[in-house]
């Protein structure tokens, strides 16, 4: 990020420590976790994370869907399950 601009914040001790630890767990630099959080939070990038996150929320629910087609369809009526 070298050339990017500088900017100085206050935070408290325990957001700090927050941050260096979630860093530390995506092993990324406290600066790279900063930067991560505000773009996630302000919408202008989708991280790995997020996309592994939905692609695991879809087969859940993909998984439901089947589960209460089940349940609610006749076998009989059920094309391909």
């Amino acid at each position: 990020m070298r050339g990017h601009p500088m900017m100085r914040i206050r935070i408290t001790p325990e957001l700090k420590d927050q941050l260096g630890t979630v860093a530390k767990e995506n092993n990324r630099s406290l600066n790279a976790e900063v930067v991560e959080a505000l773009e996630r939070h302000l919408g202008q990038r989708t991280g790995a994370g997020d996309i592994a996150a939905l692609e695991h929320r879809v087969t859940v629910l993909e998984a439901s869907v089947k589960l209460l087609s089940r349940m609610v369809i006749p076998d009989e009526l059920r094309k391909g399950d």
